[in-house]
């Protein structure tokens, strides 16, 4: 069984516990905390799996949504605020990480719609940063690519991001087309004083010989 599985079947016991009439409290208690050190581990798991990226994103949001309505029944105000500050501790962590695929995930995972605002400016600043890159590695990319690269839903959704940005044109291949800057180490010797120079070189090698 994988640690994703081991986690999802932890949480099915605490979902079952909550939801009965009369939740023991104390066996919540005990299999939140339980997950939630579950769920630490595995955010330090190394995983190319982008479905198992949001099954995680997914498994501690519902935890989240019970350890606060946990903590509510409990009286608990210390464990409400820690639940509800620990989706942003999460984008942080995926910031230092540069797990940028587990940010847009979490995009659809926010504890309330207030969220949403500041999660937008994230994401609009993250893809800033990708196109910057975008625009370093490649000399041309297709309208597709940059759709799925910048985490957008669309082709026509890449066309509207393009439009904001003036050193984007799209050609008629449906490829974006950059340019390589080219930095000048020095400036360019004139024709006419090179052939001076090299005049008045073959002047002294005439002399000395």
């Amino acid at each position: 069984m994988s640690k994703v599985n081991e986690v999802s079947a932890l949480y099915k016991q605490l979902k079952s516990e909550w939801n009965t009439a009369n939740p023991n409290l104390s066996k919540c208690e005990n299999l939140l905390s339980d997950l939630k050190l579950e769920l630490t581990n595995l955010m330090f798991l190394p995983t190319s799996n982008a479905a198992a990226s949001k099954q995680e994103l997914l498994l501690a949001r519902d935890v989240l949504e019970i350890g606060v309505q946990w903590s509510i029944a409990a009286n608990n105000i210390p464990a409400f605020e820690r639940y509800i500050a620990q989706h942003p501790l999460s984008i942080e962590q995926y910031l230092m990480e540069g797990s940028y695929n587990k940010i847009f995930l979490a995009k659809g995972n926010v504890p309330a719609k207030s969220y949403n605002f500041f999660m937008d400016i994230l994401l609009d600043t993250i893809r800033g940063e990708i196109a910057v890159c975008l625009e370093k590695a490649y000399e041309k990319i297709s309208l597709k690519d940059v759709a799925r690269m910048l985490y957008l839903p669309n082709e026509e959704a890449a066309k509207s991001f393009a439009v904001k940005n003036k050193k984007w044109k799209l050609g008629k291949d449906n490829f974006f087309h950059f340019t390589p800057e080219v930095k000048k180490t020095h400036e360019p010797i004139p024709s006419k004083e090179l052939a001076q120079q090299a005049i008045e070189y073959a002047k002294e090698l005439e002399m000395i010989v």
